[in-house]
């Protein structure tokens, strides 16, 4: 049941963070690669992940490269991944290669723990309001209901309205989960699907705020990643089809198929990118002229990534001071309609005694 459990959940990014920067440390040493991956799989907590490094050292042993070894393994390693340990082994550079894969999965790992973070909050305010809704629905509105009737009140529309919703829960309170527990499972299922993944990714990009977050963490991954690639001496056409996987977006995956077709006949990455402009800002397409003018254009990719980060930094350092105050908003309006719609009638009846 354990081994089952851990098939399932995924590697850590932090895990496998912690194993190339070793590697990259044990690799300066002179440590041959299949001690190296015997000390380090010692480390790795991870079965799944133990297992492949010790079947990737096997692999070494027998003969294979390390890309070869850890291409066996596309769950623990993906192409981009791979595309840079192969650089690394073909510049007899490895452990640079390995240090930039570290920083980059570095950056990644603050990047969605600062989104995970921000969103926190807001999920456990919405979840509290919703536990409190039901609550009041089941327990509170029912016996308010019953002291009404007893009363002979004349209620107002709000309050006859949350009655008859307090009501039909009460009656059809399992149909109305099984309905939405259908409803979760079909969006999932949906979602899951090549179409549904991009209706889904091309809707987000056109949110009011989710979709400039959205746009700003592609941005920052397609310009950091492909930086990085460059860097390493990866030709732009090869880096591109890598980047594929890297972004999170299908929209991106999309359009970064599309930019190195272009590329592969002869357009410059400038004007590839130029089809796109909802996607690819002018800012981010006058920073990559200047690097294909002058050369220099990974430095002008980790510009790039190094602005969009610092965007997304302040962003997510605001996040929390504009989120409460509207979350406390809409909990005092909510609070304060269903306080009126309740209290009010039997303030009416008191004042006519």
């Amino acid at each position: 049941m354990k081994n089952i459990i851990y098939k399932i959940l995924p590697i850590s990014l932090t895990e496998k963070m912690l194993f190339t920067k070793n590697l990259a440390v044990m690799a300066k040493s002179g440590i041959s690669l299949p001690r190296a991956l015997e000390i380090l799989s010692a480390q790795i907590k991870h079965p799944y992940f133990k297992k492949a490094i010790l079947a990737s050292r096997k692999s070494i042993q027998e003969g294979l490269s390390l890309t070869d070894a850890f291409s066996r393994h596309a769950r623990v390693f993906n192409q981009f991944y791979i595309n840079m340990i192969k650089v690394g082994e073909m510049s007899g550079n490895l452990e640079h290669v390995l240090n930039i894969l570290a920083i980059q999965m570095k950056k990644e790992h603050q990047l969605m723990t600062q989104v995970r973070g921000a969103m926190i909050y807001p999920a456990l305010i919405l979840l509290t309001l919703i536990g409190i809704g039901i609550l009041m629905f089941i327990f509170v509105i029912p016996k308010l209901s019953q002291v009404f009737t007893d009363m002979q009140i004349n209620l107002p529309l709000t309050t006859r309205l949350f009655l008859d919703l307090a009501s039909n829960i009460r009656i059809y309170g399992l149909y109305i989960i099984f309905s939405l527990t259908g409803l979760i499972l079909s969006f999932y299922f949906y979602v899951r699907t090549l179409s549904g993944k991009r209706n889904l990714h091309r809707l987000l990009l056109y949110l009011p705020f989710l979709g400039k977050m959205s746009q700003k963490i592609n941005i920052t991954r397609f310009a950091g990643n492909l930086s990085s690639l460059l860097e390493s001496g990866v030709a732009l056409v090869d880096a591109l089809k890598t980047l594929q996987g890297v972004l999170s977006n299908s929209v991106y995956q999309l359009s970064i198929e599309d930019i190195s077709q272009k590329v592969q006949k002869g357009e410059s990455l400038t004007k590839a990118l130029s089809a796109f402009p909802k996607l690819y800002s002018s800012l981010i397409i006058q920073m990559i002229e200047i690097g294909e003018e002058t050369g220099t254009i990974a430095d002008s990719l980790k510009q790039l990534a190094d602005f969009y980060q610092s965007e997304i930094d302040e962003t997510m350092k605001n996040i929390s001071s504009i989120i409460e105050p509207v979350l406390m908003i809409i909990i005092g309006v909510i609070v304060g309609f269903f306080a009126i719609s309740m209290i009010s009638p039997i303030y009416s009846m008191l004042q006519g005694i």
